[in-house]
């Protein structure tokens, strides 16, 4: 059994991402161009994982051109394979098949930001009312996953 396991993964190890065409497409995208593409997504969409991705394909394939829709069903068809949510990990891959690690970051954080900021808001003016804690923590999860 172990074996079997150990030869699958090498199998796995080996087989390529056929994302080619996209690198071709955006020699000309800079990281501050990956983080503010993300940040205007980021402070429009509205929705959750799957909503966000159809807001990926309109702007980034369709509109931008940064990959093609193969490349793009491709990606998206491995991020839902990750545990986790797919949008974040979709937003991430573009930004990494951009610029590397740091598109890859920039991407998630512009895209993350917007929502991180109104809980943090939300949290702070919570602490001068008279909610209760708990109530307030609630209502900042609340705000932060309705605006992410």
């Amino acid at each position: 059994m172990e074996r079997i396991g150990r030869n699958a993964l090498k199998r796995l190890e080996v087989m390529p991402l056929h994302l080619h065409s996209s690198s071709q497409m955006s020699s000309a995208t800079t990281v501050p161009q990956i983080f503010l593409a993300a940040l205007r997504l980021g402070c429009t969409s509205f929705g959750g994982p799957i909503a966000h991705l159809a807001y990926y394909q309109r702007d980034y394939v369709e509109q931008r051109r940064w990959l093609t829709r193969e490349d793009y069903a491709e990606l998206v068809a491995l991020c839902q394979f990750l545990p986790g949510p797919s949008s974040s990990q979709t937003g991430f891959g573009i930004g990494y098949l951009q610029r590397g690690c740091l598109g890859g970051f920039a991407a998630w954080a512009g895209f993350t930001l917007p929502s991180a900021v109104i809980a943090l808001v939300a949290f702070a003016a919570l602490q001068f009312t008279r909610i209760p804690s708990w109530a307030a923590v609630l209502a900042c999860a609340v705000l932060g996953r309705l605006f992410a």
